[in-house]
This record gives C-alpha cells, structure tokens and sequence, in this order.
C-alpha cells in the first residue's frame, strides 16, 4: 500500500497542500504588484497552486502499463478522494481568510477542468489548469469590474463543487486518456 502512496505522489501532494492551506491563512490580504494599477491578491495564486498540486494523483505513475493493473479503478478512487480532500482543504481555507464566495467557486471550477483535461490530455493536463488559471487571474484583477468574481458568483459554491464532484466521479469512472508514450 505504501508502494502505490508514493507512486501516485500521494504523501507530496498532501504534504504541499498543507504548506498552501497555512499560507493562504497567514497571508490573508496580502497583494503583490505585478506593473498593474490593481495589486493581486495572493491567494489567488495560492489558490491556483492548490489547484495544481491537487491534480498530481490523477496523472498515471506507469503510463499505458497502468491500465492494464487489475485493481486500477479502486486506485482511481482512492487517488479522487484524495484529490477531493485537497481541495476541500484549499476551500476551506479560502473561505475562512475571503468574506466573498467567488474564489472558491473559481478553485471548484478550476479543479473541475483541471480532472477533466486530465481525462482528454492525460499528463498535459496541467498546462490548461495553468493557463486557464493565470488568464483568470490576470483577468480579475486586471480588468474593470471583476468579471471572474461576478461569473464565480453568479454560478455559486454549490454548483461549482457540484461539477467538481461530478468531474472526479467520471475520472474514476472512465478508463483514462487515450494520450501517452507510444509503445511501438
């Protein structure tokens, strides 16, 4: 058991998680200036990186000899439950430091995408989960009247883990991605 904890990066991602979760709750309101006239606030990129270690399980550790293991789906739901832990943790703390419920919704939405390109793309995944998430957040904090905070509003906390829960059970669901090393 401990064998397959370590391979799927098990013990790391709750470890960074962890370390996230604390910085989120010590930083608090704490921007960063990054050359804009609107400051961005640090948990929005505190959030991301939740976002992005949380997915580490859900990329295989063998590759297409994986999907050949004959227990791989209990894997798949045991590494989805440690996912949803993740960023669960990540949420909560996001909830506890920001009166507004528009970052987690965008951590659920984020980490929704993120299961599903991880589906499609297999370990190119977290190119989108990064893209998407910088873009939003330069967005944000960018652009007049914060149009990720309204989305995020508009489609609320229980919506949004709602398609985070729906996205982990397809992930454990379905066989995986079709992208990997050729075995020619």
């Amino acid at each position: 058991m401990i064998t397959w904890t370590k391979a799927y990066r098990l013990p790391e991602t709750l470890l960074a998680v962890a370390v996230l979760c604390a910085l989120i709750l010590w930083t608090r309101t704490l921007t960063l200036s990054v050359g804009s006239r609107t400051p961005i606030q640090a948990i929005w990129l505190l959030a991301l990186g939740v976002v992005v270690v949380a997915a580490l399980p859900l990329n295989d550790s063998m590759g297409l000899l994986e999907r050949t293991f004959s227990r791989a789906r209990p894997l798949k739901t045991i590494r989805s439950a440690v996912v949803t832990l993740s960023v669960s943790l990540g949420a909560i703390c996001l909830a506890v430091v920001s009166s507004a419920n528009g970052i987690v919704t965008w951590l659920f939405l984020l980490s929704a995408i993120a299961v599903l390109a991880t589906l499609l793309l297999g370990q190119n995944a977290i190119l989108v989960a990064l893209t998407l998430g910088v873009g939003s957040i330069f967005v944000e904090h960018w652009v007049v009247n914060t149009p990720v905070t309204r989305l995020c509003e508009a489609v609320g906390v229980p919506v949004s883990a709602a398609c985070f829960g729906a996205s982990l059970l397809a992930f454990a669901a379905l066989p995986g991605s079709k992208v990997g090393p050729r075995t020619e």
